[in-house]
C-alpha cells in the first residue's frame, strides 16, 4: 500500500510537475529536474507523513524547491507535513547558500555564544565582532546567537544578534515552532533566524530576486496555519486536477 502511494506521486509529479519544475529551475534541464523530484520522491518513501500529503501540495513544494534553488539531499530545508498540505521551511545551511547566492558579500556566517566565551563587538562604520569559545567545562548554557557578514568591495562588516529568548519568542509566534526542525535542530533554527534578520540589511546582487522570494517563503512560516492552508494550494491543483487529497 505504501509503495503504491509513492508510485502514484511518482506519477503525479513526473506527468504534471516536472514541466514546471523544469521552468522554475535557473538553467533548468529535464536531468535537473528529474534529480529533483527523485529526492522528493525518497522523502515520500522514507517517511509516511509526507506520503499522505495532498500531491498538490507535494507538487507545490517541488516547484518551491526549484524556484530557490535547493535541494532536499543537502540538508537545506526541511519537509513539514501540517495535516494533508506539505509545507517546506529553509533551514541553516538553506539560508547560508541563499546569501552567498543572492547577496553582495565576500562572506557570512553565524555562531552560538555561551557562558564563558569571551566576547567583544562594536557597530557603526567600523563594526566588528570577535568571539572565542571557552574550553571544556568552562564553556556554559547558551545565551545568544549572532550573524555576521562581510560585505564584498568595502569589506564592511554588519551583524546581527538575538538572545535564546528573543530567538524562542519567534519560534512560539511560528505555526511550525513544533515541527522536527525546531525540536532535534534548535541551534540550527536559531542561527538561521538570526541570519534571516542581518537579511534586511544586506545589498542585494542587481537583477537578482532571490532573497526577496526566500523573504517572501519565509514569511508564510509566520503566518496563521489556515491562512497558509489558503496559499498552499496553487496552479499545481488547477493542472494536476486533483482534489487537494490526491485523488
Amino acid at each position: 500500500m505504501a509503495e503504491n502511494s509513492v508510485q502514484k506521486i511518482r506519477d503525479f509529479l513526473t506527468d504534471k510537475v516536472a514541466s514546471q519544475v523544469i521552468l522554475a529551475m535557473e538553467g533548468g534541464t529535464e536531468k535537473k529536474a528529474d534529480r529533483l523530484i527523485q529526492q522528493v520522491i525518497n522523502s515520500a518513501r522514507t517517511d509516511t507523513r509526507v506520503a499522505g500529503c495532498s500531491h498538490a501540495s507535494i507538487g507545490q513544494v517541488a516547484v518551491q524547491l526549484a524556484t530557490l534553488g535547493f535541494e532536499l539531499a543537502d540538508g537545506e530545508v526541511y519537509l513539514i507535513p501540517r495535516g494533508k498540505n506539505l509545507t517546506m521551511e529553509i533551514g541553516y545551511k538553506g539560508m547560508i547558500g541563499a546569501l552567498y547566492r543572492g547577496a553582495v558579500i565576500e562572506s557570512i556566517t553565524a555562531g552560538v555564544l555561551h557562558e564563558g566565551d569571551e566576547w567583544d563587538c562594536d557597530r557603526g562604520s567600523q563594526a566588528f565582532v570577535r568571539h572565542k569559545p571557552a574550553m571544556g567545562a568552562k564553556r556554559g548554557e547558551v545565551t545568544d546567537y549572532y550573524a555576521l557578514a562581510i560585505l564584498e568591495g568595502s569589506g564592511r562588516t554588519l551583524w546581527e544578534s538575538m538572545t535564546v529568548a528573543e530567538v524562542k519568542d519567534i519560534q512560539a509566534m511560528a505555526p511550525g515552532g513544533k515541527s522536527a526542525a525546531w525540536k532535534n535542530h534548535f541551534d540550527e533554527m536559531a542561527k538561521k533566524t538570526v541570519l534571516r534578520r542581518l537579511m534586511k540589511f544586506l545589498p542585494r546582487k542587481k537583477g537578482s530576486q532571490l532573497l526577496g522570494s526566500v523573504e517572501e517563503h519565509d514569511n508564510m512560516a509566520y503566518r496563521d496555519e489556515s491562512d497558509q492552508a489558503q496559499t498552499i494550494i496553487s496552479a499545481v491543483t488547477q493542472e494536476g486536477g486533483t482534489n487537494g487529497n490526491g485523488n
